[in-house]
């Protein structure tokens, strides 16, 4: 975390990084003054060093770069530093708390509650009293309208048809970089309208449009011609021999020689961190349907199999539960598996499965009117261990 000692904390901030801790973004922003336009201020960012380590070696590797940090000699280093090689990872990866300039980053949103005092902002210097700014305009900002987007995973796919081998790119990475480039020298127009970030491993590519659609019937047109875009553009960039596919899983994912560069990795993290996860559904009683929708990978490690919906598969490899879980039947499914129970008290008939709790925490919350079919649901949740952690987390391999 990066914070200026000479400024006051407020409950506003605190409860702010409260929120950013529970939540599962990786990066945590602040801008709370009409001065604060930058893309991140030094004194208010922050970010969770064990969340995606990646990130976290390239960002220190950077920051420890004697030829890159001699480029930075001005008042303004810091800030450029941040703008140029941290903000490309924290845009799509982190909460914002904006506001002034929210217009300018669609996906910022206000602080949970309001300032004290016009002079008590965020990141003001102690005694906090010279200065005296309104509220700021985008206060609740999102609260007024129905904003939603999509987002759509790119396999980087490389065809050797010398040898008739095709594998999984590893060059995510220096895609983004270049897309970086263009952005800051603002090469390339279409740009302005569509936005990568990284995923989890180094083959695929996530593309977004860079602003929400609104609610209005006429941003449908918008998203096919889009999604159009974000194919094109990377497609300009990329080798001839190389070429993106929107597929849940790529058929010889765990066979040796699968990707280029050849990378050994855990068989089941790689099937972990690499399979699209194009079945996530929130509503609960249309996912059997929509799953059904999905049955798009017939092919594992190069076998053809009886099974062509992904999300058993994914199911399994996050298995965490110890043997006594298993066989006791206090755990009855795998972290990743379909949900145990509703939450809405008209669908309280429904809860048809007996599932265990953590009755400690099942009573906390009903003595604080917490809902009975809340509570107990996570009452249940409380029975597994709070983080799911992979061999190559606790042994990292250094590459």
């Amino acid at each position: 975390m990066s914070r200026d000692i000479d400024s006051s904390i407020f409950k506003r901030e605190v409860l702010s990084v409260n929120q950013w801790l529970l939540s599962d973004k990786v990066y945590r922003i602040m801008r709370d003054h009409p001065l604060h336009y930058n893309v991140i201020l030094v004194d208010l960012w922050a970010f969770k060093l064990s969340k995606n380590k990646t990130m976290t070696n390239e960002i220190v590797e950077n920051l420890f770069s004697k030829t890159i940090l001699s480029s930075y000699n001005s008042m303004t280093g810091d800030q450029d530093f941040l703008k140029d090689y941290v903000w490309l990872f924290a845009q799509n990866y982190s909460i914002q708390y904006d506001s002034f300039h929210c217009d300018s980053y669609p996906l910022s949103i206000p602080f949970p509650i309001s300032k004290l005092s016009n002079s008590q902002f965020v990141g003001c210097r102690r005694p906090c009293r010279y200065y005296q700014d309104p509220p700021g305009p985008c206060s609740f900002k999102y609260n007024d309208e129905f904003l939603w987007g999509d987002e759509i995973e790119y396999s980087l796919i490389r065809f050797n048809h010398e040898n008739k081998r095709v594998q999984l790119c590893l060059k995510a990475n220096e895609i983004l970089k270049r897309f970086q480039q263009l952005n800051n020298n603002k090469t390339i127009s279409e740009l302005s309208q569509i936005r990568f970030h990284a995923e989890d491993c180094n083959f695929v590519i996530e593309g977004i449009p860079l602003k929400p659609y609104h609610s209005h019937p006429n941003n449908y047109y918008y998203v096919q011609s889009n999604m159009i875009l974000r194919r094109e553009q990377i497609q300009k960039i990329v080798d001839k021999n190389e070429f993106l596919m929107t597929i849940s899983a790529f058929p010889r994912l765990g066979c040796a020689a699968c990707t280029h560069s050849e990378y050994k990795s855990d068989p089941l993290n790689s099937f972990e961190s690499s399979i699209c996860c194009s079945d996530h559904f929130k509503t609960s009683n249309h996912s059997t349907n929509n799953l059904s929708l999905t049955t798009a990978c017939p092919i594992w490690r190069g076998y053809l199999s009886n099974v062509d919906r992904r999300w058993n598969i994914l199911s399994r490899t996050t298995d965490d539960r110890t043997k006594e879980e298993i066989e006791n039947n206090i755990l009855h499914s795998s972290r990743y598996s379909s949900v145990s129970c509703y939450l809405s008290q008209t669908s309280q008939i429904y809860n048809d499965i007996k599932i265990n709790i953590d009755h400690e925490v099942y009573q906390t919350l009903i003595n604080n009117d917490c809902p009975e079919g809340v509570a107990r649901h996570f009452a249940h949740l409380f029975l597994r261990d709070p983080l799911y952690v992979t061999d190559e987390q606790v042994y990292p391999t250094g590459d």
